[in-house]
């Protein structure tokens, strides 16, 4: 994987960061799929990406940097998590799934940049219920200050996605709405 800065033309060789191509002769360290955003720091410096291990444990993801180190993080809690972006430069936002049966419940976690959490909050999706499999890499994405959580899930109901949008001190939802849209797949985004 290399990284680019498109405005200085500054780029760097992550050599241990590859595609999920299996079989590859020389496979890196860690794999990234396609289609799956990255994130970088406020101070334009580090990158966290959702890339997974072809051996030796789970991980949530890793930070690299422009110096070419890659650092993977493994949340200190029992689930799989997806970044969704930076609350500030020193901390890192994610997404992850409760539950099991019919229903899963989201909950947005605070880490360092070495994967111990700092908070933890069950997102609040009432009067939705979350669907199992409602929540994907792709269902949470930061405001661009690190304040507030964009999630767009799929409910029970399935027919009908929902935006929340909720303030990543206290998890408390800030305001919700349907969404006029029938596929639940594809990123969401910022303006202002």
């Amino acid at each position: 994987m290399e990284l680019w800065d498109l405005v200085s033309g500054r780029t760097v060789m992550l050599d241990q960061v590859g595609s999920n191509v299996d079989d590859l002769e020389d496979r890196p360290e860690y794999w990234l799929q396609e289609q799956v955003p990255g994130f970088w720091s406020p101070d334009e410096q580090r990158v966290v990406l959702n890339v997974q291990r072809w051996t030796g444990g789970r991980i949530d993801g890793a930070v690299a940097s422009w110096d070419g180190v890659v650092v993977p993080l493994r949340l200190d809690m029992g689930d799989s998590a997806w970044p969704v972006g930076w609350v500030d430069d020193g901390r890192i936002g994610w997404l992850a799934v409760d539950g099991t049966g019919k229903s899963e419940s989201a909950r947005f976690i605070v880490s360092d940049t070495v994967g111990a959490v700092e908070a933890s909050y069950r997102l609040d999706l009432a009067p939705d219920s979350l669907a199992r499999g409602g929540l994907s890499q792709w269902s949470g994405w930061l405001s661009p200050d690190g304040s507030r959580l964009a999630l767009r899930y799929e409910t029970t109901r399935m027919a009908e996605p929902s935006i929340a949008i909720f303030d990543v001190t206290t998890g408390r939802k800030l305001d919700r709405w349907r969404a006029h849209i029938t596929d639940t797949y594809g990123s969401l985004a910022w303006q202002g």
